[in-house]
């Protein structure tokens, strides 16, 4: 299945990675430094705050594998739908921390299948680009060790390491569907220099594409 493409005239960016590899931080760094470049940023989140990511955040301890994973997805092209098409129409610059690759991962912890996930997840709207995050995962597990957990998947001792080998994975996948991404290995990187760095690569994104035009 392919992503669907509707017409727009903003630009979709997903920042995804690894739990504490420091995606929020990113996200809210990005988004300042994109308005300071004079772009209409709309930054949100995923699971979303609307009625069917709130129930996901509710449910995300108690329920799992198969259930979650279509919950989330669920969300996913609510929010698509409802929040994100808007504001590309409109011309905004939508950020949001999680998106599909987060889809493809994480009930991989619950052991659901890869090609289950694949398929639900990747015909949401498309991101023009996808940055990742990475690091080495003891840098990362420190680092949400410091935050404290969010939910059951962070209290894996083992979590981290599959994370940061299943977001890999799962960004090569969506390479194959021509998905834009762009790594970033935060483990020596302080969050400013992070932000820096993926503000350029956003700000190219209208170059290229004005190119391949």
């Amino acid at each position: 299945m392919t992503a669907l493409t509707p017409r727009r005239d903003g630009l979709l960016i997903a920042v995804d990675g690894p739990s504490g590899v420091g995606k929020s931080t990113l996200c809210t760094n990005l988004s300042a430094l994109l308005r300071a470049a004079g772009l209409d940023v709309h930054q949100t989140t995923q699971p979303s705050t609307g009625p069917i990511g709130t129930l996901a955040r509710e449910l995300t301890q108690t329920v799992a594998g198969h259930a979650l994973a279509c919950l989330y997805a669920a969300d996913r092209y609510h929010q698509a739908t409802t929040e994100i098409a808007p504001r590309l129409a409109a011309g905004q610059t939508v950020v949001t921390d999680r998106y599909t690759a987060s889809g493809m991962v994480m009930q991989r912890h619950d052991d659901v299948d890869v090609t289950f996930l694949d398929t639900i997840n990747t015909p949401v709207l498309r991101a023009d680009l996808t940055i990742l995050l990475t690091g080495a995962p003891d840098v990362v597990r420190a680092r949400l060790t410091q935050r404290g957990a969010h939910n059951r998947y962070h209290d894996r001792p083992d979590a981290t390491v599959s994370e940061v080998t299943y977001f890999r994975e799962a960004a090569d996948r969506l390479a194959q569907t021509n998905a834009r991404i762009e790594h970033v290995d935060t483990t020596r990187l302080d969050a400013a220099t992070v932000a820096e760095r993926a503000a350029a690569l956003v700000l190219q994104v209208p170059r290229d594409l004005k190119e391949a035009s």
